[in-house]
């Protein structure tokens, strides 16, 4: 009798150990949050850290990159990057980014010789005479299609506390592209990233054209552009001249821009390579993106997943090199989150963006929306971003892509994980000794099945 009793307590204490496990570890999460509550800054010379109750965000203080790292508090061993690598203008012939379509001469030239090369009959050789005269202007009127934001310099202004009409606290920070290669001399003062870091869940409405919230230690890293100098601002006298001449109408086509970032995640001791990767500005500006050079930050890369708008995409399942589209909702001002992961785990790394960018008139700052693309490649170890803006002539792009921590993708603490899975095993060994003195099946599918569900808890735990 004494020994039943005995198994009866173990079991029962095995029981609300499966039980409460759940429950102590979100108490435990909403306990620390609430007691680290806050937003600590500070530098060392070479980092910016903004520290939040979840998460902190290193920003390079000398860095000639605009890049962005952050981890998440309660397991600071990885690292996550984004790096913003340029702006690249493109002809939408796919509705996204692909490098094919970047607007350089030679693609135009290509694509109007493919097109209308063959047309004209006996006037066939005069068409392909005119688009070859046209290239010759392209070549001397076009800047490159790619602006490489490591050929230029970023002034970032330090880290100021605010609290905003809502009441709301907040840290803000600039960095402004102050100094750009002279193809690219409109760009100067006219490339911004605004970063606003929220102590507390806050929702936000631009122009009053659509609201969104951002999350507590969620850091908005608002993309601007204004006076943007087109390519396709330079095609009007070949449009005319394949009318006029020709009969040939050509479709006049404005170009698109697409913002180029790079995710990655580092291991905290190679936390140096991201540094080195700031400051090793990169001096020349290649005709296209396919010949930029790759960073030290992907080198060094551990990424293996993202899951991208609950989509997993994995590095090396993929054709690496080739652009594809992303599947983007149309509803007004939803959120498109790429989560970083590792084979069939949830990590807590996220890069949100909305699938809508605000247009505005800088003089009378009128502002409407239009709808933001996105295509992705894959390498071996990180993954390439294009978000695609539509052309907007001689207005502002404005546009809110965000980083942050999802504490709900790691529940357990390390510390605490171990201490369950000790208590977990001394109570398992002493009801298998109890159950090893007994013969009865019977018991022993039923201690079986106790610890198959509790490896299953904890492993699912440890997922998402």
């Amino acid at each position: 009798m004494r020994r039943k009793l005995t198994l009866f307590s173990l079991l029962l204490i095995f029981t609300l150990l499966l039980s409460v496990i759940p429950v102590f570890i979100n108490q435990s999460a909403a306990q620390t949050n609430k007691e680290n509550s806050g937003i600590q800054v500070s530098n060392n010379g070479q980092w910016w850290q903004i520290i939040t109750s979840t998460t902190t965000v290193l920003v390079p203080m000398q860095g000639q990159k605009s890049m962005f790292l952050w981890y998440y508090n309660d397991n600071s061993s990885q690292v996550y990057s984004v790096k913003y690598r340029g702006l690249i203008e493109y002809l939408p012939l796919n509705g996204y980014y692909t490098p094919d379509c970047e607007a350089n001469p030679q693609t135009m030239q290509s694509l109007m010789l493919s097109e209308y090369g063959h047309m004209g009959g006996m006037h066939m050789n005069q068409i392909q005479g005119t688009i070859d005269n046209a290239y010759q202007n392209w070549e001397s009127d076009f800047h490159p299609s790619y602006l490489p934001f490591s050929s230029c310099t970023w002034h970032l202004t330090d880290p100021v506390q605010g609290t905003d009409d809502d009441g709301n606290d907040y840290f803000s920070f600039n960095m402004t592209l102050s100094g750009a290669p002279s193809d690219f001399a409109f760009a100067q003062n006219n490339v911004e990233f605004s970063c606003w870091l929220y102590e507390n869940q806050t929702t936000l409405n631009p122009y009053g054209l659509g609201s969104y919230t951002i999350g507590d230690g969620e850091m908005e890293i608002g993309f601007s552009v204004n006076n943007w100098s087109w390519n396709s601002n330079y095609m009007g006298g070949f449009f005319g001249s394949m009318h006029h001449d020709y009969g040939v109408d050509v479709p006049a086509q404005n170009n698109s821009l697409a913002l180029w970032c790079d995710f990655a995640t580092l291991n905290m001791q190679d936390l140096s390579v991201a540094l080195n990767d700031a400051n090793e500005p990169q001096t020349d500006v290649p005709a296209n993106s396919t010949l930029a050079p790759t960073g030290l930050v992907e080198g060094s890369s551990t990424m293996t997943d993202v899951i991208a708008g609950g989509h997993q995409i994995h590095m090396q399942n993929t054709v690496q090199g080739t652009v594809s589209a992303l599947s983007i909702p149309t509803t007004k001002f939803e959120v498109y989150r790429m989560q970083f992961a590792q084979g069939d785990k949830t990590l807590p790394g996220f890069f949100d963006f909305l699938n809508h960018a605000a247009i505005v008139n800088p003089t009378t700052q009128h502002a409407s929306i239009e709808a933001a693309s996105a295509s992705y490649r894959t390498q071996d170890n990180y993954m390439e971003l294009f978000i695609c803006y539509p052309y907007f002539g001689d207005n502002t792009l404005e546009h809110g892509p965000s980083i942050g921590i999802d504490t709900q993708a790691q529940l357990v603490p390390e510390n605490l994980l171990v201490l369950f899975i000790v208590v977990a095993v001394t109570l398992v060994a002493a009801v298998m000794a109890i159950a090893s003195r007994r013969t009865k099946s019977k018991n022993n599918q039923v201690l079986s099945d106790m610890i198959v569900n509790f490896k299953q808890m904890v492993s699912s735990s440890q997922k998402s």
